[in-house]
């Protein structure tokens, strides 16, 4: 059971990264179920203020939240990104999930 909500929480993270920015879905490597290191810094060096804040996002639903150099600011994205952008985070905040 337990099996089949990982898998179910997997593929619901994977639709919404594929509702996402490119650059953004281009951090993560889904053959390995991981993060593409190299990518994620060119986000963070070349990217919008709205790739980053989607970064942010992503990274901290993909590892459960948690303190980090960077951490997410909900309040700072919905102001920064677009409305669709901004939808992805409201469907997240309305049910929650961890992959």
């Amino acid at each position: 059971m337990e099996k089949e909500l990982q898998m179910r929480e997997m593929q619901q993270f994977w639709h919404m990264l594929d509702q996402t920015l490119p650059s953004v879905q281009s951090c993560w490597d889904r053959k390995v179920e991981g993060i593409r290191p190299d990518r994620v810094e060119h986000v963070l060096e070349m990217g919008s203020s709205g790739e980053r804040h989607m970064l942010f996002f992503f990274r901290d639903v993909w590892f459960g939240g948690g303190k980090r150099d960077q951490p997410f600011d909900v309040i700072e994205a919905i102001r920064v990104v677009d409305a669709s952008q901004a939808h992805i985070i409201q469907e997240w905040l309305a049910a929650p999930f961890w992959p």
